[in-house]
């Protein structure tokens, strides 16, 4: 194989071998690109304000106390995932967060746009709810 996208945990592990290079990561190519981001439609966010104020109330405040107790977080990861922990510790995790980074879905679709995989940038002010 001459070059592969490889996510955690194989990445650290592939790079512990002999011969392994990282290149760079394509989720890298925007700043804080997340890997994830959660939604719902508009019709439900409408009919249940509560359910997804509750949400994404949650979600914030999990993610703070993963970024604040790594220790406990790579426990959380042990526990659910099965690893090793000494494997769990040699994984690099993105930064998790409850907040959303406007200017960073703003750079994802304006390369959407420029790389042809949607035919005109989205209307953020329809899709993200500050």
């Amino acid at each position: 194989m001459d070059a592969a996208w490889v996510p955690e945990p194989f990445l650290s592990a592939a790079l512990a071998e002999d011969g392994m290079t990282f290149l760079g990561d394509p989720m890298r190519t925007i700043p804080n690109l997340y890997t994830m981001v959660t939604f719902t439609s508009g019709a439900y966010a409408d009919a249940h304000p509560e359910v997804v104020k509750a949400f994404r109330d949650a979600i914030t405040e999990s993610t703070k106390a993963a970024m604040d107790d790594t220790a406990h977080y790579d426990e959380a990861i042990v526990a659910f995932t099965g690893m090793p922990a000494d494997v769990v510790k040699g994984i690099h995790l993105e930064h998790l967060t409850g907040t959303l980074d406007r200017s960073v879905i703003e750079n994802l679709s304006t390369m959407a746009q420029k790389y042809s995989f949607v035919k005109q940038a989205p209307d953020l002010d329809k899709v993200i709810v500050d």
